[in-house]
């Protein structure tokens, strides 16, 4: 993850980034082969009893490209996906056994996500672990609205892979 720096003011010394600047970090970038951006979140899907609450993640489009993860069926979603905030999910090889039996008709599906139809489009292998936790079922695009893509208030996380010849490989804190 890349944090701010803010030990040479009066606030906290770290800070996550925002979307304007993982933005611009992206366009002058010169060190990395790509940075992604999340965001913590909860999906309510309900089921025959009460609503399941899963931890999820708001994504940018190129955030598997960090850890270099592909689904194990289906896709991820794509920057026109992530741009017009199109409702697509990519979700966890644990959510897929648990609540749909592993059913390999599931790509394509919609699913109600916190009373949205989203339609998933793909599913993470099985034990993928990568920012920040395990426990992770739900993957949607970030989607930053224009005036995120400007503020320097809204917090996300960032995380690196630095270019070939470059030293560490993924970085997170």
């Amino acid at each position: 993850m890349i944090w701010d720096d803010m030990s040479k003011s009066d606030v906290t010394t770290k800070h996550n980034s925002t979307p304007a600047e993982w933005i611009e970090w992206r366009l002058l970038n010169t060190v990395f082969t790509d940075l992604g951006s999340s965001q913590p979140g909860d999906a309510t899907l309900p089921g025959n009893g009460e609503p399941e609450q899963d931890p999820a993640r708001k994504v940018t489009w190129n955030l598997w490209s960090v850890p270099g993860v592909q689904p194990m069926l289906g896709r991820i979603f794509t920057q026109d996906e992530d741009n017009k905030g199109v409702r697509v999910a990519v979700i966890s090889y644990g959510l897929w056994q648990r609540r749909f039996g592993g059913s390999l008709d599931i790509i394509g599906r919609k699913i109600p996500l916190n009373d949205e139809a989203y339609e998933v489009i793909g599913v993470m292998p099985r034990g993928l672990f990568f920012m920040p936790a395990r426990d992770i079922d739900v993957w949607v695009p970030a989607s930053f609205p224009d005036w995120m893509r400007k503020s320097l208030w809204v917090y996300f996380r960032s995380a690196v892979r630095y270019r070939f010849g470059r030293s560490g490989t993924c970085s997170t804190v």
